[in-house]
């Protein structure tokens, strides 16, 4: 158990790249709203194709690591041990947890 502890970052940053993550999934679903309300389609948030939704997710992952380059983190984050696909992965978690809500809400 302590091995598992020990390749996350701690509580605090942790709590920040899982707030960043659900803010770019936020914006992405956003997004994929007013671009469906755009082309004519309905304004209710639907479940995505299995495939759309790992490219959404994938696509937040990027973005969660593309952001701290951009914030110059990466350096920092790789001083504490924090690998970039870890952030990657830590920014991608909100996005599964909110496609499998909506997965489940939407499908009768």
């Amino acid at each position: 158990m302590h091995a598992l502890a020990s390749r996350f970052p701690a509580r605090h940053l942790t709590r920040m790249l899982l707030g960043r993550g659900a803010l770019f999934w936020l914006l992405m679903r956003a997004m994929l709203l007013v671009v469906g309300l755009g082309a004519g389609g309905s304004p209710t948030v639907s479940g995505l194709t299995p495939l759309a939704a790992f490219v959404l997710v994938a696509t937040v992952a990027a973005l969660a690591v593309l952001e701290s380059r951009r914030l110059n983190e990466h350096r920092f984050f790789a001083n504490l041990g924090v690998s970039p696909v870890t952030t990657g992965v830590l920014g991608a978690v909100p996005a599964v947890l909110g496609e499998a809500i909506v997965a489940m809400v939407t499908r009768p």
